[in-house]
């Protein structure tokens, strides 16, 4: 008998991958039903394998349910087959409807079983799958062991029907998470893995959903799996039990999208009519532009915003982004006191503003982390 190249935990939160048809739609379906459509797959699962018992214990789990795991061919990256332990959500997570308490389950569930597995997977529902995979990189950007997030893309294409992509997508998200050699989170769609906190997406139709502005793929799946040189990316290594904090759930991030004719009355009620609100994400023009004359009183808010303790950052909408400070209307925002957040995405600004903020650091300290690369995730300048 073939030994297994290693063993992986799988996390299922639901999402179009795990879905079916239902009077309401597609919906994602628990149990067996989705479970037996894996093992049903000849790419996925070897049957004449022998059944290796789940290293999970299910009464040790109220949130989740312990299914059979699944034994993969020996198509691996190193030529061995894998084991990937299998975990569902008792509640499965609407992707619009992601919120942090869902963050840190996923924290806890990977934190708690970290010295059991090679590497982890988690089942995520495209729309919010970059959020999540930002926040989850910065949470676990230091450990020496890789955690893969993937889907299928909400076309009407789940892994129930027989030209999904999702069954490609959890293959090349076995081989990442179970053989690669890298580590850190990552995005696994349409044959690449993308590194997590630069993952966005940009399309809710074409397959190829998932891109990574600015930044190269980790690793490509074509007839040979190329790698990308080690300045992209972190290798596996031992480590010890990781010490990870996880993400607080009184931060109150607001995102305003700057357009033309925008006041600075628009950004005072956004941040008025939330008391509690710490952070803003400026959406701004091309490198990082917005409206500094006194006729819109842009300018005047965020002034107004900064003074009041409100941790003020730029990013652009820009698909490729990077906010460059050459222009008037741009450097103004930062001699006020603006952060910039060169080429960082929208969802991986997000992430590393909830991070910080459930540090215990001084504006300061939240003000120079922001500008520096962590994770991979923007361009030192």
């Amino acid at each position: 008998m073939m030994l297994a190249s290693g063993r992986v935990l799988c996390i299922n939160t639901g999402g179009t991958i795990s879905s079916f048809d239902s009077p309401e739609g597609l919906a994602p379906v628990g149990g067996s039903r989705f479970h037996a459509l894996l093992r049903s797959n000849p790419q996925i699962c070897d049957l004449s394998a022998p059944q290796e018992a789940s290293l999970l214990n299910s009464s040790d789990f109220v949130q989740g349910r312990v299914l059979e795991s699944i034994t993969t061919p020996i198509h691996l990256a190193d030529g061995r087959p894998l084991v990937v332990d299998m975990l569902e959500l008792v509640r499965f997570i609407e992707s619009p409807e992601i919120t942090v308490q869902d963050y840190n389950q996923l924290i806890d569930l990977i934190k708690n079983n970290w010295d059991c597995y090679n590497g982890f997977i988690i089942l995520h529902g495209t729309d919010t799958l970059a959020y999540t995979a930002s926040v989850l990189g910065y949470v676990f950007h230091k450990v020496g062991k890789p955690i893969v997030l993937t889907g299928s893309q909400e076309s009407q294409i789940p892994i129930s029907c027989a030209r999904s992509d999702g069954w490609g997508n959890f293959v090349e998200s076995c081989v990442a998470a179970g053989t690669l050699d890298w580590s850190g989170v990552g995005v696994v769609f349409q044959h690449r893995l993308l590194n997590g906190t630069r993952a966005t997406k940009v399309s809710p139709n074409l397959l190829a959903a998932m891109e990574s502005p600015n930044f190269p793929p980790v690793a490509e799946f074509n007839v040979n799996i190329t790698m990308a040189k080690s300045a992209a990316r972190s290798h596996r290594r031992p480590v010890s039990p990781v010490s990870i904090v996880g993400i607080s759930t009184k931060t109150r991030i607001r995102v305003c999208h700057i357009y033309p004719g925008i006041s600075g009355s628009a950004l005072r009620a956004q941040i008025e009519n939330d008391n509690c609100c710490e952070a803003v994400i400026l959406a701004a023009f091309g490198s990082g532009n917005v409206p500094i004359s006194p006729e819109s009183g842009f300018l005047t808010a965020v002034k107004w915003a900064i003074k009041r303790g409100v941790f003020v950052v730029v990013v652009s909408q820009c698909r490729y982004p990077d906010v460059i400070p050459i222009y008037p209307l741009g450097r103004m925002l930062l001699s006020i006191g603006v952060v910039p957040g060169y080429d960082l995405t929208l969802e991986a600004a997000f992430g590393k503003i909830l991070w910080l903020f459930s540090q215990d650091l001084t504006t300061e300290e939240r003000s120079r982390l922001f500008q520096t690369p962590i994770a991979n995730d923007l361009t030192a300048i």
